[in-house]
């Protein structure tokens, strides 16, 4: 299945900027911009009016052990279907 990594979320408890900055750098993703809420640092990596015009229209959510959440776009089955000839 083809995804994209649409956000990258760091818990505002165990995280500060400049932690989420090196992390996001040294694993190759884009860290300019972040937006706040109450719970995270969330650094988008691509618009989701983007993924939108691309076909990415599912979305789930990975958690990882070091308390940094991925929001992953994907497309839906039938788009994917059909792209295949």
């Amino acid at each position: 299945m083809v995804s994209i990594i649409q956000k990258v979320l760091f818990n505002l408890k165990y995280w500060m900027i400049s932690e989420a900055d090196e992390w996001l750098e040294k694993e190759g993703f884009k860290s300019d911009n972040f937006d706040l809420n109450e719970d995270f640092y969330i650094y988008r990596q691509v618009s989701q009016e983007t993924l939108r015009k691309k076909g990415y229209t599912e979305y789930s959510k990975k958690i990882f052990y070091n308390h940094v959440q991925l929001i992953i776009a994907t497309k839906s089955n039938s788009e994917i279907n059909s792209n295949v000839r």
